[in-house]
């Protein structure tokens, strides 16, 4: 946390921090789907527009929904392990 303190308050860095716990869990250990598949609706991709994210998983582009729904779904996945590691977010940052 000491990096995001040196340009942040400390309320600020914290949620910093913590996001990036997230990602970082999120990136060794979150759910991979198949290419074929919506990481949003868990439905298959078929000939519909997608989008590519940064993880390998691709979502529906004709709705934000999915990714939302994604994002959601990962962020409670990595939140749960973080708690289990014994974790705690900081105030304000619960479950999606």
């Amino acid at each position: 946390m000491s990096h995001w303190n040196a340009l942040h308050d400390k309320d600020t860095a914290t949620r910093l921090a913590w996001g990036e716990m997230l990602l970082r869990w999120h990136r060794s250990h979150g759910a991979r789907v198949p290419e074929w598949q919506c990481a949003g609706c868990e439905g298959p991709i078929g000939g519909l527009p997608t989008l590519h994210l940064s993880d390998g998983n691709r979502v529906h582009l004709d709705t934000l929904d999915y990714l939302i729904g994604y994002g959601a779904r990962w962020r409670g996945a990595a939140m749960d392990a973080l708690a289990i590691m014994g974790l705690e977010p900081p105030a304000g940052e619960g479950k999606p």
